[in-house]
């Protein structure tokens, strides 16, 4: 069944609005090639970069797309004029992008049929599509090492307490930790978390009014997803022993958090992180009495992110130290 795809008053002529329909086919990227059933070119508009044809001679497909391509047209445009159904494909050309191409036959009521060739840029549809692919592997990356993390955080916590509930408030407590840190991480599509922001947001859920106990100092390195996590688990048994050893004085313990980034012998950064815990005079020793602080900071910590840790109590002072490469962790 022959149908109009076109309307124009009659007292209109055609070729008085040709230049705006080509203007909107520059605009939707989109080229257009009309030819005849014999496959002579009649009309070719918005021709994209990487193909092209002298303008003085009549076109032909292998000239113009090169002989693999425009010997697939020919082919194409064939099968189209027999079957009168749509054929689509697409082609990537490596120094230029993504293509697509369709072919389509059109009975015009005015004449003899055409067959139209439409060639659509979709470079940038493809360039989104392989961005959203590669979130989604990372995010299922990064989803099943917070699993592997939780389940390590519920196995160890779990050997310090004989009873649910003192369970139950340690887990939860780590489990807040791993948020906050994630929070921030995609904040910054993933790029990682501010050192300064990361210690912010660990120090506000147990000195909510009083942010001036734990004062941080130094350099501010945006620390990738790996660091950001495993750094804001340390930081969290720090300042929850910290407050514990704080609510038996009375608001006499405070802390210094340090941060600097040097390179080592080898000439590879490293970032090092210090905590240095006093008290006044008289204040309740430190000792770190839950079974799992110790071997988290001294072990699981500096593991997770290729360093080394410390930790010290000297009297009333308790200082503990992470240094890890922060170019090995870029790429965690």
């Amino acid at each position: 069944m022959k149908r109009n795809l076109t309307w124009h008053r009659k007292d209109y002529r055609e070729d008085r609005f040709r230049d705006g329909l080509i203007l909107a086919l520059v605009h939707s990227g989109v080229c257009v090639c009309a030819q005849a059933e014999s496959g002579e070119y009649l009309f070719v508009a918005n021709m994209h970069k990487p193909w092209h044809f002298d303008q003085d001679t009549d076109p032909v497909d292998t000239e113009i797309f090169g002989e693999d391509l425009g010997q697939k047209l020919k082919l194409a445009k064939s099968r189209v004029m027999e079957s009168r159904e749509t054929e689509e494909f697409e082609v990537h050309l490596p120094d230029s992008g993504f293509y697509q191409i369709i072919i389509d036959f059109v009975a015009s009521p005015y004449g003899a049929p055409l067959i139209l060739t439409m060639i659509k840029d979709i470079s940038e549809e493809r360039h989104r599509e392989q961005v959203l692919k590669n979130l989604l592997r990372e995010l299922s990356h990064r989803s099943k090492n917070l699993l592997a993390i939780v389940l390590s955080l519920a196995s160890q916590t779990a050997r310090g307490h004989s009873d649910l509930g003192g369970f139950l408030k340690i887990f939860r407590g780590r489990i807040f930790s791993l948020s906050a840190s994630q929070d921030l991480v995609t904040d910054m599509s993933w790029s990682g978390a501010g050192f300064h922001d990361l210690v912010e947001n660990q120090v506000k859920k147990y000195f909510p009014e009083d942010d001036s106990r734990i004062k941080v100092k130094g350099a501010d390195p945006v620390l990738t997803p790996n660091a950001a996590t495993h750094v804001g688990l340390a930081l969290h048994e720090l300042i929850v022993n910290l407050a514990s050893r704080d609510a038996q004085n009375e608001g006499a313990v405070s802390a210094v958090i340090d941060c600097w980034v040097l390179p080592n012998e080898a000439g590879i950064d490293e970032t090092h992180i210090t905590w240095r815990e006093s008290a006044d005079s008289g204040a309740v020793q430190p000792e770190f009495t839950n079974v799992f602080s110790e071997p988290m900071l001294q072990r699981i910590i500096p593991t997770s992110v290729s360093g080394s840790a410390e930790i010290e109590v000297d009297g009333g002072t308790v200082s503990y130290s992470l240094v890890f490469p922060s170019a090995e962790n870029r790429h965690s």
